[in-house]
């Protein structure tokens, strides 16, 4: 078992767009929830409810659905692309259990 969760996060202007990129890219991901049924796209489905543009979520996510990949979230930012592709990775760290910590925590023996 990893110690840490691993999410590759983009930065983006479009989110839907760029999510729908890598899911035909990568092949074997999807967003966690489908349309709702009788609607094309979540903005449809948005529309029908009447939630305002300005209230809707601004960004996607990609979930793995055949093996033990990262997600990936695309975020919307008001910035422009201002070089090459912005990506940072973020990474969750699992506590650490008690005797991992005492051990940290305990004076390293010489060796010999």
């Amino acid at each position: 078992m990893t110690a840490f969760d691993l999410h590759i996060v983009f930065d983006c202007a479009n989110p839907d767009l760029v999510a729908r990129f890598w899911m035909e890219a990568l092949g074997g991901y999807d967003f966690p929830m489908p349309v709702p049924d009788g609607f094309t796209t979540w903005d449809d489905w948005a529309d029908a409810q009447g939630i305002p543009v300005d209230q809707r979520p601004t960004g996607r996510t990609l979930v793995d659905q055949d093996r033990d990949r990262p997600d990936i979230f695309f975020l919307q930012v008001p910035e422009a692309k201002a070089g090459k592709n912005r990506l940072h990775l973020d990474i969750k760290v699992a506590p650490a259990s008690p005797v991992q910590t005492a051990e940290r925590r305990s004076p390293r023996k010489p060796n010999g």
